[in-house]
């Protein structure tokens, strides 16, 4: 196998990367054929010449779908990377017209269909009473340049702190589109910089594009306009659950995170239907604790020799039923701060319920004394650089998590 070829497995990406089976003898012991030219005999199945993912969910998926025993799979076969590039952008003409079904975006002249369209990649509004553009001809490079001056502006701000985008985004650089072309309908965009692992990458840029323009005359760092529209984006219509403590730990915001509030609050009318169309993406189910488990590994070393990552998920589950009826009291209380509470409509944090359900399995299933105990002090330290979650939670936040979730935690 070529080491130049980078794979991915076809379920999970590279989330389990550290897992992937490369060693020959293991692969063909698993029963596959590791040769770099498929055999004839040798079925797509069966062929895995670079390499091979051992995660049960990833098998189970992958045999679903192929209507295969799952149980007669010890790994699935890896894939060639895609070729990192970000979605082709179009010419856009923008309209002034704000888009009234989503309240974010707003419209721009589609050339293909010959309809304005709302330019929130997640709303389907169109409109066909509006007046195209008077010129095309005149006006594709005045625009395009406005476009991508804007672009760059908010790519300089994010600057090296690219993990306020990532994950769950696709992390790209900006190109000139007016260094290419014009004639063509379309222009690609630079290859992406950074990967994610999750599997809807889509560029960072073109997903808080509508809420950046819609920010872009209030007050406040564009670095703020990004966090605050990545955190909302990344949580109600990714579905990708994070504390918001750990968010501001990870990307290096410290009190510009209260900053970024204030722009919330300043400006609901931008957030308020993500929010409210999508508040089912608060739910915690199986998928929200999987992303916040992910999250909590990153934060320090990690036995991943001694700990099985499915089974403490799975078992984080299984707590949450356990722990319904103890869970459900918790939600009776609100321990969020005023100004990070999304104007009042977040009371319990986001992930904190992951969160608990993740040190119970790891109390009870790690096997490893005190562990769950050193996680739960890293996800809530005391050290005074480091207690923003005391910031997001307010005074009663701060009692429970002294004296109700170690509790809640071992029960």
């Amino acid at each position: 196998m070529s080491e130049a070829i980078s794979c991915v497995c076809p379920e999970c990406g590279d989330i389990n990367e550290n897992r992937f089976i490369n060693d020959l003898e293991t692969i063909e012991r698993y029963g596959f054929n590791a040769s770099k030219e498929q055999p004839k005999e040798t079925s797509d199945e069966e062929w895995a010449p670079n390499g091979l993912c051992p995660n049960t969910t990833c098998i189970d998926e992958w045999c679903t779908k192929r209507n295969l025993d799952s149980r007669f799979k010890m790994g699935i076969p890896l894939i060639e990377k895609e070729s990192e590039q970000s979605d082709i952008v179009k010419l856009r003409y923008e309209s002034a017209e704000k888009c009234k079904d989503c309240n974010v975006g707003r419209f721009y002249y589609n050339t293909s269909t010959k309809l304005h369209q709302c330019d929130n990649p997640y709303c389907s509004a169109e409109r066909s009473d509006l007046p195209p553009p008077e010129s095309y001809a005149n006006s594709s490079k005045a625009l395009g340049d406005k476009e991508y001056q804007f672009r760059s502006k908010y790519v300089r701000a994010l600057g090296e702190r690219k993990e306020v985008v990532d994950p769950p985004y696709l992390f790209e650089k900006a190109l000139n589109p007016m260094k290419q072309n014009w004639n063509e309908k379309q222009v690609k965009i630079e290859q992406a910089e950074l990967h994610t692992s999750s599997k809807r990458n889509q560029a960072w840029f073109t997903c808080l594009h509508p809420y950046l323009k819609a920010l872009d005359s209030q007050t406040g760092t564009k670095f703020q306009k990004i966090a605050i529209s990545a955190y909302v984006d990344k949580t109600f219509q990714f579905r990708h659950i994070e504390p918001l403590w750990l968010f501001a730990r990870r990307g290096g915001l410290g009190g510009e995170l209260r900053s970024a509030f204030n722009l919330f609050d300043d400006t609901l009318d931008v957030f308020s239907s993500v929010i409210e169309k999508h508040g089912y993406a608060l739910e915690n189910n199986l998928e929200s604790i999987r992303c916040v488990y992910q999250l909590i590994k990153s934060l320090g070393s990690w036995p991943t020799d001694r700990i099985d990552d499915e089974n403490i998920i799975n078992e984080a589950f299984n707590s949450k039923l356990r722990l319904t009826e103890k869970l459900e009291q918790l939600k009776k209380h609100n321990l969020m701060d005023e100004h990070y509470s999304f104007n009042g409509r977040i009371q319990t944090p986001i992930g904190m319920i992951e969160c608990i359900c993740i040190i119970n399995a790891l109390h009870h299933f790690s096997g490893i004394d005190n562990f769950s105990n050193d996680v739960r002090n890293q996800m809530f330290p005391n050290k005074k650089q480091r207690e923003f979650w005391k910031e997001v939670m307010g005074e009663k936040g701060e009692i429970f998590v002294n004296h109700v979730l170690p509790k809640l935690c071992s029960l």
